[in-house]
């Protein structure tokens, strides 16, 4: 941990509104889960770890200035649609879903699925919020 500084202000870590969030750990847990739902392989499985991964992902980039923090919609739906290119190449490369790369590929697809559920829900939930009705 850092300390204050000579004159007693504190750092950037310990300043209001820099609070680390637990989202890194997500992205950790997601990426783990994914890779034992291949090693199993239990498409179901990875899809999860996947869903977890992407959208723990897409909240980090919104608490960074590297993506608009107004809505996760977005960041989500952008996840969704890279997990729906790689699920439909490797979907394609490899046809079988009992080879490792086809689990993969399913659970992209499956995990992509969800991640745009998500992305609707939240644009649906902020959209209400921002304009209530009378």
């Amino acid at each position: 941990m850092s300390r204050p500084t000579t004159d007693g202000t504190p750092t950037r870590s310990h300043a209001p509104g820099h609070e680390s969030s637990l989202y890194h750990v997500f992205v950790a847990f997601g990426f783990a889960g994914a890779e034992v739902g291949v090693l199993l392989g239990r498409p179901v499985v990875a899809a999860v770890g996947l869903s977890l991964f992407g959208w723990s992902v897409a909240e980090l980039l919104g608490e960074t200035s590297l993506a608009d923090a107004s809505g996760s919609g977005r960041r989500l739906a952008a996840v969704a649609g890279l997990y729906a290119v790689v699920a439909v190449s490797l979907l394609w490369v490899v046809q079988p879903v009992g080879d490792p790369l086809g689990v993969r590929g399913l659970a992209f697809a499956v995990a992509a699925v969800a991640l745009l559920v998500r992305a609707g829900y939240d644009t649906l939930r902020r959209t209400a919020v921002v304009s209530p009705q009378k």
